[in-house]
Order: structure tokens, then C-alpha cells, then sequence
């Protein structure tokens, strides 16, 4: 059984989401995933990282830690920030995306992704840290 074990850091501002894309595509691309699971795993960091640049309140000095770990299993990454404390999974909204974007109430569409793309995530709040796990399961 194959286990791999990363460490992240990056500065909590927008100029560094391509970087972070990039670090975490390279590392996950050696797992054995579909493009469709690639692809939902990009989304969901994408997602989650400007969430925590837009309500973290941290500087953009500030560091937003990841700790990634690849088995035959699955793919797990855990996001850690110093940020005030805010659990995005305490209220996922169910959102009807059936309905067009002007009558959909503002906010929350991007968690329900996650949520949905994801096959599992869990939130704690360790040291005064907000630490979000994201899990996709190698089918």
C-alpha cells in the first residue's frame, strides 16, 4: 500500500491560489484517480481557499497550513488557518440550483458544493485554528 505525506504553506491572498492549485494538482496527479475526481478535489480547494481569504479576516501574511496525505484509499486534505473561528459545515444550505441564480438567496452555494463533490468533511476548531478535512475516496 503506497503512503505519501505532504506539508503546505501559503500566504492567505489571492495571488497565491495559483500556486496553491498547482502544489496540490502535482501531488495528488501520482494518486489513482479519475479526471473527474482530479478535477472535483481542484474545485473544492479552489472553493475553500478564497473562502478563508474572504472571511478568515487574516492578513495576507497570515499562512494557511495544509497537510495532504495520499493512499491507495484515499485523498486527504486538512486546511488549517489562525483566522476567527467559523465552521462552514454548521449550516450547509440546501440549495435548489434548479432555479435560476436571481432567485436563489446570496451565499452558501460554493459549501454546497464542497459538500457535494466531496465524499466527506469535518470541521474542529484545535488552538485556536480553524481545521477543515476534506476526503475524496479512491473508487
Amino acid at each position: 500500500m503506497t503512503k505519501e505525506y505532504f506539508l503546505g504553506d501559503f500566504t492567505i491572498e489571492l495571488e497565491t491560489l495559483p500556486h496553491f492549485l498547482l502544489w496540490n494538482k502535482e501531488k495528488v496527479s501520482n494518486a489513482p484517480l479519475s479526471e473527474m475526481d482530479l478535477f472535483e478535489i481542484e474545485v473544492a480547494l479552489e472553493e475553500v481557499f478564497v473562502n478563508i481569504i474572504s472571511y478568515s479576516g487574516l492578513s495576507k501574511t497570515s499562512l494557511l497550513k495544509e497537510d495532504l496525505y495520499i493512499s491507495d484509499q484515499l485523498v486527504c486534505c486538512i486546511l488549517e488557518d489562525s483566522g476567527k473561528e467559523f465552521n462552514p459545515l454548521k449550516n450547509i444550505p440546501q440549495v435548489d440550483v434548479t432555479q435560476s441564480a436571481e432567485n436563489r438567496s446570496l451565499g452558501g452555494l460554493g459549501i454546497f458544493l464542497v459538500n457535494e463533490i466531496m465524499d466527506q468533511l469535518s470541521y474542529e476548531r484545535v488552538d485556536n485554528c480553524n481545521r477543515l478535512t476534506l476526503i475524496k475516496y479512491i473508487k
